[in-house]
């Protein structure tokens, strides 16, 4: 391929059109920065979000998708353990039975997760059950 003809030498920069080149990169500079906290500031905040997870190990490595769809199944559990205990005073209190939501069933357990989502134990507050523990995808059985 040949070589790709310059629209201007670099002599013939007319009345200021070199200030314009020279403050390009200073404003790239600057954006790059301002990008640069930007994602500072939103990797600080996902691992303040891990470090509330109760089930999650500290040295577990997650990425950001991960870190969301286990502080979903939180708090869909947390709002399973309100509504069971409303639930539960309510029908103490009055004689027509209680029916609960159960839209997010699916998320409430998360030791019923496949890896990475795996995980060995129980949750506060949920009812005793031996642990679940399932093996990752890079594991063999012996």
């Amino acid at each position: 391929m040949g070589r790709r003809r310059r629209l201007h030498a670099p002599d013939e920069d007319d009345d200021g059109a070199g200030s314009f080149h020279s403050d390009k990169p200073l404003q790239r500079n600057a954006a790059n920065d301002r990008e640069r906290m930007r994602m500072r500031v939103l990797s600080k905040a996902f691992s303040r979000l891990k470090t509330m997870l109760p089930w999650v190990p500290p040295d577990t490595k997650l990425s950001k998708l991960d870190t969301l769809r286990l502080a979903t199944c939180y708090i869909a559990h947390l709002q399973k353990i309100l509504d069971d205990d409303s639930a539960a005073s309510e029908a103490s209190v009055s004689v027509t039975p209680v029916n609960i939501d159960n839209s997010t069933a699916e998320y409430a357990n998360p030791l019923k997760l496949t890896w990475p989502f795996a995980f060995s134990g129980r949750m506060p507050g949920s009812p005793e059950q031996p642990p679940v523990t399932q093996a990752s995808p890079n594991t063999t059985a012996s």
